[in-house]
């Protein structure tokens, strides 16, 4: 892994533990094309108008990371934790979203063509954000009554 990165993943982890210590990871508009970060714990990091384009976050933990305008083309978010994190106008067309919990997430103008879906976790909110928009396959996707809140 690219040494910045890495270091930048090292202080996000103290601060995670200890606001304290540590820095929260500000990766905005980096270049994180093709990176494994799957199992990463990226919890509130900013990672804003970052080029994700395949890049592995299976298992990763995004609760309420900032991803808007990101690109997450073909990107590998299965079973990665996306609740309330903001996706607004990413790109994740063509992404794998299988199991992925995505409670609260804002999804306004995001691109999900292409992208799978089955078995990932929605409530009514997160639903109405892309409804317009989705062209997802979602067959599969968990839209059970009492995970549906307002």
């Amino acid at each position: 892994m690219d040494q910045p990165i890495a270091a930048t993943l090292s202080d996000h982890a103290l601060w995670r533990a200890n606001p304290g210590t540590g820095r929260r990871a500000d990766l905005r508009g980096a270049n994180l094309q093709g990176f494994d970060l799957s199992h990463a714990d990226l919890s509130h990091a900013d990672l804003g108008g970052a080029n994700m384009l395949a890049t592995d976050l299976s298992h990763a933990h995004l609760v309420g990371a900032d991803l808007s305008g990101a690109n997450l083309v073909k990107a590998n978010l299965a079973h990665a934790n996306l609740a309330q994190a903001d996706l607004t106008g990413a790109n994740l067309a063509r992404a794998d979203l299988t199991g992925a919990d995505c409670r609260g997430a804002d999804l306004n103008g995001a691109n999900l063509g292409g992208a799978r879906m089955a078995g990932a976790s929605m409530n009514r909110g997160t639903v109405a954000s892309f409804a317009t928009r989705c062209v997802a396959e979602a067959a599969g996707a968990a839209f059970a009554d009492d995970d549906m809140e307002d």
